[in-house]
């Protein structure tokens, strides 16, 4: 499982540097402007500029391909 999390006190750091060295998690640091998905969502923005896409519209058309991806799924599994 991959879990995104934000540190809200200092001290979750340090229990999160515990479990890393007991080996029951690992830890990546991820930095949002090398992420794929940023990138391609500024690159979508920048080409649509003049419509002002919101990070809901964005999220509606998402979970509307997954609507369709799941029902195609779902369709070749009968």
């Amino acid at each position: 499982m991959v879990y995104q999390l934000e540190i809200l006190n200092p001290e979750a750091q340090a229990l999160l540097e515990s479990l890393v060295r007991l080996r029951l998690i690992r830890l990546h640091q991820l930095d949002p402007s090398n992420d794929e998905f940023w990138k391609l969502l500024d690159r979508l923005r920048s080409q649509h500029a003049e419509n002002d896409l919101s990070d809901l519209d964005i999220l509606k058309e998402v979970e509307s391909v997954r609507q369709s991806r799941h029902e195609r799924a779902a369709q070749s599994h009968h």
